[in-house]
């Protein structure tokens, strides 16, 4: 990692920062009542940090191309 350059632009390089953002999400996916598979976590999370990241639209076409179908009318 880039220590000096990251500190020099005031962003977190410790890890309490991962830790703290585990925890957070932790608490979000654990609500009572809730059950998640752990594929179907991991892809919400996924989709969660591209939106976060502002890579929303850098990945959508690649992520898109799995999913689309081609849709008739009856």
């Amino acid at each position: 990692m880039r220590y000096a350059h990251l500190r020099a632009l005031h962003l977190p390089i410790g890890r309490g920062a991962t830790e703290s953002t585990c925890a957070l999400m932790q608490a979000r996916v654990k609500q009572p009542g809730m059950s998640w598979e752990t594929e179907g976590l991991r892809g919400t999370l996924c989709l969660r940090e591209l939106v976060l990241a502002d890579r929303w639209e850098l990945a959508w076409p690649a992520f898109s191309a799995n999913y689309l179908g081609r849709v008739e009318a009856a």
